[in-house]
């Protein structure tokens, strides 16, 4: 059996040029080194300009310095997430969910987690306590909804899936980011189509562009659950197989990228 090199086993690829917010908390690291707060806000620093690898291993020297604190838990894990790593998220939120029972964003990504990895009675369980957890959006409700949904379509309780939908009011609108997830809702009312969904219109700025990607990848992955709920395997693996296209470049951070990443590399479906 070949044995693996020192050189293999280790992370060799994390950034060495960083923005300029990152450099003034790194010149504060030199004087304070063991300040857990500080390795928190440049992990989330990181992750805003999606060097995901480089706000893990923040995020990991701040919860060697204070162990007990859910919050650097709860971003660890959302990192996790982003780069397709769902059973070291999985183990993080759950953590997470110990420490600081009362975060909603806690409970909403746990079940996320637990739906990748196919654990879908305990995923149920998740979001039904996340229900109860008060959230800083009236909106969250939205995408709390939609996993929900994806989440009971998986085990093939298609009558409660639908039930579940009925805590979105028809003439429900919104602005904010919740916004791509209250499509996702219509079409599993029927109000929208899958090309209303997944189409990318010529002409978008390179902006608009990469956000309609991310979109796309996001309903996409629930669009494939939906199919796959259903029955349609076929569709769903065509629709898997156009996010993981679509996506690879520029919404490779997206839930919808990790879950049809994770769901088809990883579990094989």
């Amino acid at each position: 059996m070949m044995k693996a090199s020192s050189e293999s086993q280790k992370i060799t690829a994390l950034t060495k040029e960083f923005p300029a917010a990152v450099n003034e908390i790194d010149k504060q690291l030199k004087e304070s080194p063991l300040d857990a707060e500080l390795w928190f806000k440049r992990g989330q620093l990181l992750g805003n300009e999606r060097l995901m690898r480089d706000a893990i291993d923040s995020f990991s020297r701040a919860i060697a310095i204070d162990p007990m604190c859910g919050i650097y838990y709860r971003w660890r894990g959302h990192r996790h997430i982003n780069v397709a790593e769902i059973p070291e998220a999985c183990a993080d939120l759950t953590i997470a969910s110990r420490l600081i029972p009362e975060n909603w964003d806690v409970w909403y990504h746990l079940g996320l987690t637990l739906v990748l990895l196919g654990n879908y009675p305990l995923a149920e369980l998740a979001y039904k306590k996340c229900a109860f957890v008060t959230s800083e959006r009236d909106t969250n409700i939205i995408p709390l909804t939609n996993w929900t949904y994806v989440c009971l379509m998986l085990q093939g309780k298609i009558d409660e899936a639908k039930e579940v939908l009925k805590r979105i009011p028809d003439d429900m609108t919104t602005t904010d980011y919740n916004a791509g997830y209250l499509e996702m809702i219509n079409f599993y009312k029927g109000k929208l189509t899958e090309q209303d969904l997944l189409e990318i219109p010529e002409g978008l700025s390179e902006e608009d562009r990469t956000e309609r990607i991310f979109n796309v990848c996001t309903h996409g992955f629930g669009l494939a659950c939906h199919f796959l709920g259903l029955g349609d395997a076929d569709h769903y693996h065509k629709i898997i197989d156009y996010v993981l296209e679509v996506g690879k470049d520029t919404a490779w951070n997206s839930f919808g990228f990790a879950g049809a990443y994770y769901t088809k590399v990883c579990r094989g479906m």
